[in-house]
């Protein structure tokens, strides 16, 4: 699963989007920005996919722009995993862990 945080520092605004194992809830990829361009989570997702094998994953995040995005979607289909996303407004990881 992913998602996107904001990390105010003194230098202005980091963009950190991680990729996480449902397992264990480890961080299994990671890019970091100044801005929440739509490369962030295709960053972050290639970085997963060089470090382990995801091929028929199932990845999970909210419907945000980066998440929804045509090069988004295209990286998914490249990397043979498959998009979900939540239905409920709820964070996709209150909804992974069924409350």
């Amino acid at each position: 699963m992913g998602d996107i945080t904001q990390l105010p520092t003194l230098d202005g605004t980091l963009y950190i989007a991680g990729v996480y194992d449902c397992f264990d809830s480890e961080c299994v990829g990671l890019a970091m920005d100044e801005n929440m361009r739509d490369e962030l989570t295709q960053d972050a997702l290639k970085m997963t996919s060089n470090r382990y094998n995801i091929k028929g994953a199932t990845f999970h995040s909210d419907f945000g722009s980066q998440y929804t995005s045509h090069k988004f979607k295209c990286l998914a289909k490249k990397l043979k995993i498959t998009q979900s996303m939540s239905l409920a407004k709820l964070s996709c990881y209150v909804k992974n862990i069924g409350l």
